[in-house]
């Protein structure tokens, strides 16, 4: 791309890179993560005439959301995920991010101090109302 003289980057991160959320730890941080690290890219990638973007979907079913257990808002099957997708890299511009019933409510409250964030989250979750299971027995080690 530099040798070319112009490109495009995009790169696949999700609203779990908003805030920490309950059962979604090792995800949403590597989503952090992504994040992070395209907008540290952007501003050299911008000399270059490399169009960097980041991609922050909702909730897509697929087969993996099929197996979870918790309520997914908003969520969207995968075609109209990919037009959307699709539409946004042809479109331009640094982030992709959708559905916006979902976003924006989550973008608004990354403003508030984290206690307040928390207090919504767990209300909105029910996170605080469900039992981490009983505790598995550790096995000993023969000998």
């Amino acid at each position: 791309m530099r040798d070319r003289g112009f490109g495009q980057i995009v790169v696949m991160g999700s609203v779990t890179s908003f805030f920490g959320m309950p059962s979604a730890s090792a995800y949403g941080s590597t989503k952090a993560a992504l994040n992070n690290l395209i907008e540290g890219l952007r501003f050299d990638f911008e000399k270059l005439n490399i169009r960097t973007q980041i991609i922050n979907p909702g909730f897509v079913a697929t087969p993996l959301t099929d197996k979870t257990s918790f309520s997914m808002p908003a969520l969207l099957t995968a075609p109209d995920a990919a037009r959307r997708i699709a539409n946004g890299i042809s479109r331009g511009g640094y982030e992709i991010t959708f559905p916006k019933r979902l976003v924006w409510p989550l973008k608004f409250l990354r403003m508030f101090p984290k206690p307040v964030v928390f207090f919504v989250m767990y209300r909105l979750t029910g996170w605080n109302k469900r039992s981490l299971g009983p505790r598995k027995k550790r096995r000993r080690a023969a000998g």
